[in-house]
């Protein structure tokens, strides 16, 4: 029996095995882009990138930190009108809209979402010491992390009642959403601007 499972059962385990390995395709090269905001002082870092290509960061100014929107190599500085000395932009989707974090004048650790430059103080009502936004998906849903009163950190997931708006990419077509269409029904009914009608975010605790 030994014999016969080294003669004729491991060759083709082996074999089989061999085959596959030949038949994975070798690992894509990379190629590399440096991305540096032309304000920067002391360093860049990109945190996100939607389907369209922009790219959201933070650089480091004259004794600030500032967030950042690259479209197409066009920088944009993107900075909470609440946050001093510091504001971070982590994610940005289809839509455009970002999210990141800032610190206030009472030195308060706060997440954003800004959509097309209007800015909405995202904080987990247990984020007693602190909330940071950090990716947002095309449905517009949030996540992040906070700090609650002991000093732990949670993560926590927050879902808007209105559906995100559109946003234009410059150079480029406006970019459709289920949000859009949606939207346009909510403002036929009660006749508000679809900014009126942005909801803080049901906050959802994910351990």
């Amino acid at each position: 029996m030994r014999n016969f499972v080294q003669s004729r059962i491991l060759p083709l385990i082996f074999g089989s095995a061999a085959a596959l390995l030949s038949s994975v395709s070798p690992a894509r090269s990379l190629t590399f882009t440096t991305i540096n905001d032309p304000s920067d002082v002391y360093g860049t870092q990109a945190s996100g990138i939607n389907t369209a290509g922009q790219i959201v960061g933070y650089y480091y100014g004259s004794g600030n930190l500032n967030g950042f929107l690259d479209t197409n190599g066009t920088f944009t500085t993107i900075n909470d009108p609440s946050g001093v000395d510091l504001t971070q932009a982590n994610g940005i989707n289809t839509a455009g809209q970002i999210v990141g974090y800032y610190y206030d004048s009472s030195g308060n650790l706060n997440g954003f979402l800004d959509t097309n430059g209007t800015f909405t103080t995202i904080n987990d009502p247990s984020g007693v010491n602190g909330t940071q936004a950090n990716g947002i998906n095309t449905a517009g849903q949030i996540v992040g992390s906070y700090t609650d009163s002991s000093g732990n950190f949670n993560g926590f997931l927050a879902t808007q009642d209105t559906p995100a708006v559109p946003f234009d990419v410059p150079g480029g077509a406006t970019i459709p959403t289920l949000g859009t269409v949606l939207a346009i029904g909510v403002m036929r009914k009660i006749r508000k601007s679809i900014s009126n009608n942005l909801s803080k975010p049901k906050i959802k605790k994910v351990n």
